[in-house]
């Protein structure tokens, strides 16, 4: 099973499936920021930070995973790989898990850069706008300067 999960992976190398873990969920974190520099105080960063998340789970999400696993069945239909694939001397179930498992890391790797984003997002504003950095120091999202 692990060399089919590398085999796939190893697959994906030269694929735009990089991009798509990456650009997704830096669209839902630039949404935040956006929202913070453009009306700056207007909302708690608790509020930005669910709205994006929101914008993620109802939309880039559901998109993102329809993108990778399209990509991921791409690989093997695109050359009619899928005939041989199936004749080989493996478990034709094991081979579908493999591609989940890709696909469902994948996805994992998708939310864990989604939260360092959104993270981001907070620290940058806070950053750029004064007000905004004395409300997250005191809500405790970014630690105080020490003195």
């Amino acid at each position: 099973m692990f060399a089919l999960v590398v085999n796939d992976i190893v697959k994906l190398k030269r694929t735009l499936v990089l991009l798509v873990c990456l650009a997704a969920p830096l669209c839902a974190g630039a949404f935040p920021l956006m929202v913070m520099l453009n009306h700056p105080g207007d909302k708690p960063w608790v509020q930005v930070l669910g709205e994006g998340a929101a914008v993620w789970a109802y939309f880039l999400l559901p998109m993102a995973v329809t993108a990778l696993t399209v990509l991921v069945a791409q690989i093997e239909h695109g050359p009619r790989m899928w005939n041989h694939l199936l004749s080989l001397p493996v478990n034709r179930g094991r081979l579908f898990a493999a591609k989940i498992v890709v696909t469902l890391g994948l996805v994992l790797l998708m939310c864990l850069v989604l939260y360092a984003v959104l993270y981001g997002a907070v620290i940058a504003g806070a950053a750029l706008i004064p007000a905004l950095r004395s409300a997250a120091i005191r809500n405790g999202a970014i630690p105080s300067p020490a003195c």
